[in-house]
């Protein structure tokens, strides 16, 4: 558009400068195309100064806005530089710590797992040790309550079968054969009934049975000592043993007559005031739907 603008009023300029002289008439026009031409030639000069005026504005405003977004560009990278470095230095601050707090609990829980393990091994050891010293106690009561007869006399000899093989049971017993004993203890009673061991040694298996849970056959051996063997040394034991498994076999009511019985039976024993305290107790109605807690190794002296 420029260049045709000016193209144009220099051709007119050229037609007006080569152009033969005008008549009189017509120089008013020419003055006036002149005029017209040279109103032209300065709006296209004003023209012109405004666009590169405009140019140079535009320019300057680019040059800014470049200035502008470079800076906005490195100051958005510092930023981020700066968010990374905080980011790292959080996690610095907050996983190291729990790292080491995570290392402490875990070595705490195995010091504590260790702990639990080594009292659980101590109180298995307890409670072997608990048993073999009841099993000990019951043998010493076993022997001091046998009658002389079991001794070297002319009655027992020393070779006398029943009691032998009483004396290896228990020594299976205490060394912890309880199946050899237990078939031991058993052979006594089937193949020497009438000896003086026979109604020790269906105790001592009714002992075993309790001692491995066996309620029932418990119960029914200290019922075998208390109807077979009439009255013998371990008579008031079987009773208060039996009265035990029959709280153990949650038969509240017949476990409570039981202990009365006993009482009543033997109102001068030590046992007396436990056997009438476990008689209470059975009878209690809030007691009765509770499991009732199996006794260990407890036996009327």
């Amino acid at each position: 558009m420029k260049f045709t603008v000016w193209t144009l009023a220099g051709v007119v300029l050229a037609g007006l400068l080569y152009a033969p002289a005008p008549a009189s008439g017509q120089n008013k026009d020419i003055l006036a195309v002149q005029r017209d031409i040279y109103e032209v030639n300065r709006k296209l000069d004003e023209l012109k100064t405004g666009q590169e005026g405009r140019s140079a504005q535009v320019e300057t405003l680019l040059k800014q806005l470049a200035d502008a977004n470079v800076k906005l560009t490195a100051e958005m990278a510092a930023i981020q530089e700066s968010l990374k470095t905080n980011q790292t230095e959080q996690q610095r601050r907050v996983f190291e710590p729990m790292s080491v707090l995570k290392t402490d609990v875990e070595d705490v829980s195995g010091s504590v797992a260790g702990m639990q393990a080594a009292l659980t091994t101590m109180r298995g050891k307890q409670d072997k040790i608990e048993s073999m010293l009841t099993d000990l106690a019951a043998a010493v009561r076993l022997l001091t309550t046998q009658p002389a007869a079991t001794a070297a006399t002319p009655d027992a000899p020393a070779g006398d079968p029943a009691a032998l093989l009483f004396s290896a049971a228990q020594r299976d017993k205490l060394s912890g054969k309880l199946e050899i004993a237990l078939g031991a203890f058993n052979e006594i009673a089937v193949k020497f009934p009438m000896a003086p061991e026979a109604p020790m040694a269906v105790f001592e298996m009714g002992s075993l049975y309790a001692k491995n849970e066996q309620y029932d056959d418990a119960l029914k051996a200290y019922d075998r000592v208390l109807e077979q063997f009439g009255d013998n040394p371990m008579r008031k034991q079987a009773q208060f043993q039996k009265a035990e498994q029959l709280g153990n076999l949650g038969k509240r009511a017949e476990a409570a007559r039981e202990y009365d019985a006993f009482a009543k039976a033997y109102p001068g024993d030590e046992d007396t005031p436990t056997a009438l305290a476990r008689a209470a107790e059975m009878r209690r109605p809030a007691a009765a739907k509770a499991k009732p807690t199996p006794t260990k190794g407890k036996r009327a002296k």
